[in-house]
């Protein structure tokens, strides 16, 4: 019902990003059936957001033709993988297999337990899970795709009434053949485990020769055992796959959740690494030839330069032409200063040095006279003050407590120098003799400082009581 292209996503500074473009055919868009389904398909898969299902970003019209733009997944589907897998090795890889239908039932499980803005649950059955939709990215990640045909409850409403069938029929399950039930998630647990029974054993399970043989082995017969084909099929996978492809949805698993509980229950017993990067490097090697060939083709061909890089690079290019010091880079041309230019009135610049506006414009004469003022000022204050300070000393308070002064005492006067009388002149003495005892008289020549006469108060304290929680130093 559409067609596809591999599209580039362009924005500013050279951003791109590749999608791909769904678009409806366009003898499809005459019918409104059409239009509505696909238009259902976009805004259901916008809905969801999960690393196993294709995103969708953008839906649109363009020629009287809708389309959306979706992710762009870059790999094979499962269909290619299997014949890869047949071509290149005797048996296939359980590694691959179980990592990617553990994928599968992870996004299918998100996709069965989804609800909308409101928490009302959108009851999604995706009813075509088969190889076709499945993509494995060569970055080891399966993906889920093309929610066209699925039934859920989109804004409230149910997207298709009981009796109508969609999908593809081999890897229907029997009710949903069948058009008597309501459609739960167990109907995608059965599709899944068909392509679980094929994969692993590289056989088609219902492949008949008409529809009504395809619609009699699936309603009214069980799913074969995979051993049956291969000898060395493990029998704990065997039971795994047969339990998926139970006709009474009552006797399958519940959910695509516990599935994928017992394949990586399955892995760990096996000792089988399902990560990512073991199913890219299995890629790899399947899809050797072509991933050589696209390397080689993106080198060979032209890249046409998109108008968001030649934007960037005219951008760049003024930038590195402006010399140091000269233009403003915040007036480096971009889009935003074209479209929307900095608010505010231009204020024109003055003509000449000389125009009496540009004198009164130019604050630098005032803010010097002013600082200028304001150190002369503090310089006259401060003068002033030394001046007093020297003419009126200020008397020492009287201490009342025992708290030392809030002040340094100020210094006592001068002794008088008293002279003694005239000594006679001492007797030199040889080196070896011992030096005279201390007498309390001194020669003239070193008169002794008699020590300055202490004042005291009956509520001074000695200095070795100084308070260190008083602003005032010792003495």
């Amino acid at each position: 019902m559409a067609e596809i292209f591999l599209a580039r996503l362009e924005a500013a500074h050279g951003f791109t990003k590749q999608v791909v473009l769904k678009r409806l055919l366009p003898h499809l868009c005459e019918d409104p059936s059409f239009i509505e389904m696909f238009l259902y398909e976009a805004r259901l898969a916008a809905r969801l957001s999960h690393p196993n299902i294709a995103q969708v970003f953008d839906i649109g019209e363009s020629d009287e033709r809708v389309y959306y733009a979706m992710e762009y997944v870059h790999g094979a589907d499962l269909r290619d993988v299997a014949k890869r897998i047949d071509a290149t090795w005797n048996a296939p890889p359980l590694e691959l297999v179980i990592g990617v239908c553990i994928g599968v039932a992870a996004g299918l499980h998100y996709a069965h337990t989804a609800r909308d803005e409101t928490g009302r649950p959108l009851a999604i059955v995706h009813r075509d899970v088969s190889p076709a939709n499945v993509v494995v990215t060569y970055g080891g990640v399966a993906k889920l795709l093309d929610f066209g045909v699925a039934k859920a409850k989109l804004d409230g409403k149910e997207s298709t009434a009981v009796g109508v069938l969609k999908g593809k029929l081999p890897y229907m399950s029997p009710e949903q053949i069948d058009c008597s039930v309501a459609l739960d998630s167990r109907s995608d647990v059965f599709s899944l485990g068909v392509m679980l029974w094929e994969l692993t054993t590289l056989q088609r399970l219902y492949r008949c020769d008409s529809q009504m043989e395809t619609i009699r082995r699936i309603t009214r017969e069980d799913a074969p055992p995979p051993s049956g084909v291969r000898k060395d099929y493990p029998p704990a996978l065997e039971k795994i796959v047969l339990r998926a492809l139970a006709r009474d949805r009552d006797q399958r698993y519940a959910s695509a959740f516990e599935l994928q509980r017992a394949l990586e229950a399955f892995a760990l017993d096996q000792q089988l690494v399902v990560s990512p990067s073991r199913i890219a490097e299995l890629m790899a090697e399947l899809f050797a030839e072509e991933l050589e060939g696209e390397r080689a083709q993106l080198e060979d061909e032209p890249r046409e330069v998109t108008d968001s890089e030649v934007f960037t690079t005219h951008w760049s290019a003024e930038a590195n032409a402006a010399p140091s010091g000269g233009a403003d880079q915040h007036e480096a041309p971009t889009r935003l200063s074209v479209v929307a230019p900095s608010p505010g009135p231009a204020v024109p610049g003055p003509t000449s040095p000389d125009d009496p506006s540009t004198r009164r414009r130019q604050p630098w004469p005032w803010i010097g006279g002013a600082v200028g003022g304001a150190l002369l000022v503090a310089l006259t204050w401060k003068l002033a003050g030394n001046a007093g300070s020297d003419e009126q000393p200020r008397a020492r308070p009287e201490v009342v407590d025992s708290q030392p002064p809030e002040q340094p005492p100020e210094p006592s006067p001068a002794p008088a120098v008293v002279t003694p009388p005239a000594q006679p002149a001492p007797v030199a003495q040889p080196a070896s003799a011992k030096p005279a005892p201390p007498s309390s008289e001194r020669p003239p020549d070193k008169p002794k400082q008699r020590e300055p006469k202490r004042q005291t108060k009956k509520t001074s304290k000695p200095d070795t009581n100084w308070n260190k929680n008083s602003l005032a130093l010792p003495n």
